[in-house]
């Protein structure tokens, strides 16, 4: 297993977090020009990233390419309402065949509501100025 990261620092983070697990390592990469042979992963997973990629199309392109023919690919993210059509429509210019689609909003609201109180208790941590803003944005955070 490998996990790939454009963030060097979270890659050394995840070394250090998870070094006694066997089979896993991280690496420095570009999403969108995974430094893997064509057909190489069985399973490609994406979580809440793809939003910050400059092409969407670059990225789903490269995932088609490391796939092994019969791969997976699992993917959440969040994007605005009004991107959802082009998301779509780029899902399907990209070879890759949707078998599944599940709304997990509900959970990530939960998960946000659950963690509202532990995140508020981190604000000390922040300088002043910014302490109002985040606070609000806590409060008031959701995905639906």
């Amino acid at each position: 297993m490998v996990g790939i990261d454009y963030s060097e620092n979270a890659i050394e983070f995840c070394q250090k977090c998870h070094a006694a697990i066997p089979n896993l390592r991280f690496e420095h990469g570009n999403a969108e020009c995974l430094p893997y042979s064509n057909n190489t992963f069985d399973i490609v997973i994406n979580v809440e990233s793809s939003h910050c990629y400059p092409s969407m199309e670059r990225f789903l392109s490269e995932v088609y390419r490391v796939l092994k023919p019969g791969g997976y690919f699992l993917w959440t993210d969040f994007r605005q309402a009004k991107e959802k059509t082009v998301l779509l429509e780029q899902f399907k210019t990209s070879g890759l065949e949707m078998i599944e689609k599940v709304d997990i909003t509900e959970n990530v609201d939960l998960g946000f509501d659950k963690g509202r109180e532990a995140r508020l208790s981190l604000l000390k941590e922040f300088p002043n100025e910014l302490q109002t803003k985040l606070k609000s944005w806590i409060e008031t955070s959701r995905y639906s």
